[in-house]
């Protein structure tokens, strides 16, 4: 994960990661993320929830974001 978010960040993009689903739920849902993600990347496997489900969580919640 760090080597993917330093290259992105190298690249210009602002980024944000999450250690597990759990953690990054609590970065979608936070005031501050309002419009502010273009893009969610996930592994599918991961702890506290599977990629599979946080793909659902934008949409959840309202947030207008692509993904791969």
């Amino acid at each position: 994960m760090n080597s993917l978010c330093a290259t992105l960040a190298r690249e210009g993009h602002e980024v944000m990661a999450a250690s597990d689903g759990a953690g990054a739920v609590g970065k979608l849902s936070g005031r501050a993320a309002a419009g502010r993600f273009d893009l969610l990347i996930t592994d599918l496997k991961m702890p506290r929830m599977t990629g599979t489900e946080l793909l659902a969580e934008p949409k959840r919640l309202g947030r207008r974001c692509r993904w791969c």
